[in-house]
């Protein structure tokens, strides 16, 4: 049974990276699989801590199995993305989420803001590695434009992120009717 479901989660981070990357009425910066994997996350953390280990397996699985798709679908060095998200599911899942409370779609809303900029900076942040380290081969500017884009992407995802959540409520409040 746990092998099925591995097998779904891997189906469903291939299409959500095939989607990301392929549909172009995306606009550019929406990253599905982080979307996915913050909306897990709070899921995960309305759960009394001793339910959160069963589903703390499949949401780092997810992590992994996402980064690998966008590793090999992306120009920049290996390992970029899967340690970006698996770091920031390591820090949402242990530090963040225990103390954060989601009454709100506000609080949502900062939540998702907030790891939207640390995934983002973990990006930068490998890349200039790997940059300074010599492995990549073409340098990364930062300029006006990008630094747009990626302020653009963060407050789309953490909106996507918001109404996502607001259609699952919907759907919960309207299945108990």
């Amino acid at each position: 049974m746990k092998f099925l479901k591995l097998l779904g989660l891997f189906f469903f981070a291939l299409i959500l990276v095939i989607g990301e990357i392929s549909f172009p009425f995306l606009p550019e910066g929406v990253s599905l699989v982080f979307i996915f994997l913050l909306l897990g996350l709070i899921y995960n953390g309305q759960k009394p801590y001793y339910q959160r280990e069963k589903l703390r397996f499949y949401i780092i699985a997810f992590a992994f199995m996402g980064g690998l798709f966008l590793d090999i679908f992306s120009l920049f060095p290996p390992g970029v993305f899967i340690l970006s998200l698996l770091i920031t599911v390591y820090l949402i899942d242990k530090i963040f989420l225990p103390q954060f409370n989601f009454n709100s779609f506000l609080s949502i809303f900062i939540f998702s803001l907030f790891f939207n900029l640390i995934y983002r900076g973990l990006i930068l942040f490998f890349v200039f590695l790997t940059q300074l380290s010599g492995f990549l081969d073409f340098p990364v500017v930062i300029n006006k434009f990008y630094l747009l884009i990626t302020l653009q992407a963060i407050f789309l995802n953490s909106a996507l992120v918001c109404l996502f959540f607001a259609l699952v409520f919907w759907a919960k409040k309207t299945k108990k009717k």
